[in-house]
């Protein structure tokens, strides 16, 4: 539960008012709700701040909203260490563990509708495949898949244990600049593996989440290319999915790899530019009606 710090003034309205904003910003722009809204550049930066003081680094994913262990799927479970609207996490010495909820776990949204998480189990697939295509092709830092199986209903993924904190929770511009070319040469490196196809390694087209939340009940599919004309894309490239040495500044790990595939270039946000979650920031263009046209134009 989030407390308030000794500069928090509880018997001031204006800074009641002031939290209560940034605590709905927070909650509002890490569930991209709605999807079209756009925000500031300090809506990012409170929402980074707000989330560093309350929820585990661990947490990578969106916020839930549940106000009780069973809305929250058991957080108490031995090991667990968050929950959001579509999984769980657990710690065990060197491994870490995801799973996806079971219906009886999905929660309450802010909008107060039950939160379906949207083709879950094909995402989490994706993940896995995707992870172990990374590994084997580049040098990238990707936690190695130890396991991934179903289990009564629930998918799990089990990887090794990777030590490192969030990129958006160095607390230096210039450290957070210096990680941030490595972070492009990551990309150039992802874009120089190419397909004739669209989609994930496997097949499963996992679109990027700006994109698949417009119409989540349409199944796409795609003609082929007569070049290799897509490139290899993480499309979720946020800050809190990259994991850092805060001493050396290296990079110790790129997660959360559900969306990723090959897809034209243009569709590889760069979201890693600032804090938050992979959305565009007021005063840009928002690409995705054009990335839904190059979707339309490949669509059988």
């Amino acid at each position: 539960m989030f407390k308030p710090s000794s500069t928090d003034s509880t018997s001031n309205p204006n800074a009641l008012e002031g939290l209560a904003t940034t605590l709905s910003n927070a909650v509002r722009l890490l569930n991209n709700i709605p999807a079209s809204e756009k925000f500031t550049k300090a809506d990012r930066q409170n929402a980074a701040a707000l989330l560093a003081r309350i929820y585990p680094e661990q947490l990578r994913a969106p916020i839930s909203t549940a106000t009780n262990d069973r809305d929250r799927g058991g957080a108490n479970d031995e090991g667990c260490i968050a929950v959001t609207p579509e999984r769980k996490y657990y710690e065990f010495n060197d491994v870490f563990i995801r799973r996806s909820l079971e219906p009886h776990e999905w929660v309450y949204n802010v909008l107060n509708e039950v939160a379906v998480p949207h083709i879950i189990e094909e995402r989490m697939m994706n993940d896995v495949l995707c992870s172990i295509f990374v590994r084997q092709n580049t040098s990238i830092p990707v936690p190695k898949v130890l396991a991934a199986f179903h289990d009564n209903g629930r998918y799990y993924i089990i990887q090794e244990r990777v030590e490192g904190i969030q990129l958006a929770r160095l607390q230096s511009e210039a450290d957070r600049q210096v990680v941030m070319k490595e972070v492009e040469g990551y990309v150039e490196v992802l874009h120089r593996l190419r397909s004739k196809r669209m989609g994930g390694v496997s097949g499963i087209i996992s679109l990027p989440d700006r994109v698949a939340r417009v119409d989540t009940k349409r199944v796409w599919n795609f003609r082929e290319s007569e070049e290799e004309d897509f490139v290899f894309c993480h499309n979720d490239l946020s800050q809190y999915n990259i994991l850092v040495d805060p001493e050396t500044l290296k990079i110790t790990a790129v997660l959360d790899w559900e969306y990723a595939g090959f897809y034209p270039e243009e569709f590889e946000g760069r979201f890693y530019k600032w804090p938050g979650c992979s959305a565009v920031l007021e005063g840009e263009e928002d690409d995705v009606p054009k990335l839904l046209e190059t979707l339309e134009k490949w669509a059988i």
